[in-house]
């Protein structure tokens, strides 16, 4: 789900889940110079596979969105199954 607050204020306070709503919300707006900064400020907060797959992101943001884009939302939702998750929680929307 999409935030209803901008990236300005995601920026605010780069937590890792502001910033993968901030990506969100760039791929959601086809902004590609937020989804660039989103993964620029991300990348150092993650494992190098997927710093290295962030970096390859924001290359592409300006050149092919589309490919960016679905680059982000499978690496995204990697870093959400492996960053937020707890034994024996199922999600609501599950």
């Amino acid at each position: 789900m999409v935030s209803a607050i901008g990236p300005r204020q995601l920026f605010a306070s780069p937590t890792i889940g502001n910033l993968l709503q901030a990506g969100d919300w760039a791929v959601a707006h086809a902004e590609p110079h937020i989804l660039r900064e989103a993964v620029r400020l991300l990348a150092p907060c993650v494992a190098v596979p997927q710093q290295v797959e962030l970096e390859a992101i924001a290359h592409l943001a300006t050149s092919d969105l589309r490919v960016a884009t679905t680059r982000w939302n499978r690496v995204s939702q990697h870093l959400r199954d492996h960053l937020f998750h707890v034994d024996g929680y199922v999600p609501a929307s599950a």
